[in-house]
């Protein structure tokens, strides 16, 4: 009979895990969404794909999108500082665009770059006590980069696209 029991109370605490797993699952936090952020990081995205647009090249504008991201990197401080911040980011982000377009035919070559940029910009931002997504957006851009039609002149174009998509911000 201490079998049945042993058995019924498994089953009992097995429903108990399942129940507040689903539970847990389904909880609307109220934690505060940074709506302001989110929609200033759409328009700083979306600007440079839409001047793209306006102008007639909207792959030039979606490249250009891409320092868009450089707006997550902002956050409330000092002028100087942001300005140094942005100008930083905008210059890593154009440069894996760079790196990842020049290192797109070589795989092995794009899998140790991507961990040495996905490393350093995580160290950088670690030893600087950067809050922000760290090096996401920097592996990202790189991978990006990769996966676009394979023209290693076109590297200084597309880094520069990059630039000026991140200028923007400014």
């Amino acid at each position: 009979m201490s079998k049945d029991k042993q058995g019924t109370s498994s089953k009992s605490l097995k429903l108990d895990v399942i129940h507040t797993t689903f539970k847990q699952a389904f909880e609307l936090k109220k934690n505060p969404f940074p709506w302001i952020k989110a929609l200033s990081a759409g328009i700083a995205a979306a600007l440079p794909v839409f001047i793209g647009l306006l102008f007639g090249n909207l792959a030039y504008g979606l490249l250009a999108g891409i320092g868009g991201f450089t707006y997550l990197y902002v956050f409330n401080q000092p002028y100087h500082q942001r300005a140094k911040k942005i100008f930083f980011v905008m210059v890593g982000l154009a440069l894996s665009v760079v790196l990842g377009t020049l290192l797109a035919p070589y795989q092995l070559g794009t899998a140790i770059m991507m961990g040495i940029i996905g490393a350093s910009v995580f160290f950088i931002f670690g030893a600087l006590k950067i809050t922000g997504p760290s090096a996401v957006f920097f592996v990202l851009s790189f991978a990006l980069a990769t996966g676009m039609p394979i023209d290693q002149t076109l590297a200084p174009l597309r880094g520069g696209l990059v630039l000026l998509g991140g200028h923007c911000l400014g």
